[in-house]
């Protein structure tokens, strides 16, 4: 008699659930919202951001430790185009894939400031370029891709 219960019971959701399918479906305003936040189960730190904020978007992935350390990973999304940038625990960004002006894409390290150290991307004429700068942040060398 409990297995007809439990089998009663079972078709019983999944009915219930292809109707709740089917309706959000047909009315996609149901379910409307512009953040979705997750938190540590353990630490009670946000862990997860989802957002849309007129027109952009993005996606934060983030971990704090015990110290209040934190680190994080951001995805964006705007009128320009997409977009990585990755922060290390003093919240300075040492890394990034954005466009740039000409709609290419560019990525760049940094040190641990935030400070620029490396450029790789697409020149004026869309020649691939490198460029290093030293510690003190002066340019120090670039190299084009274009054969002379």
């Amino acid at each position: 008699m409990k297995q007809y219960i439990t089998g009663l019971f079972s078709g019983a959701c999944l009915v219930t659930s292809a109707f709740l399918f089917i309706a959000a479906k047909g009315h996609p305003e149901i379910i409307k919202t512009n953040e979705i936040q997750i938190y540590d189960k353990t630490t009670g730190k946000l862990a997860l951001h989802l957002f849309v904020d007129d027109g952009s978007g993005g996606l934060i992935v983030s971990r704090t430790d015990e110290k209040g350390n934190s680190s994080k990973i951001v995805l964006g999304c705007e009128s320009n185009g997409g977009s990585v940038a990755i922060y290390n625990s003093k919240n300075k960004i040492v890394g990034g894939l954005v466009p740039d002006t000409n709609d290419g894409g560019t990525l760049t390290l940094n040190n641990e400031f935030g400070e620029n150290r490396c450029y790789l991307g697409a020149d004026n004429n869309n020649n691939g370029l490198i460029q290093l700068f030293d510690s003190y942040g002066y340019f120090g060398w670039q190299e084009s891709g274009k054969n002379n």
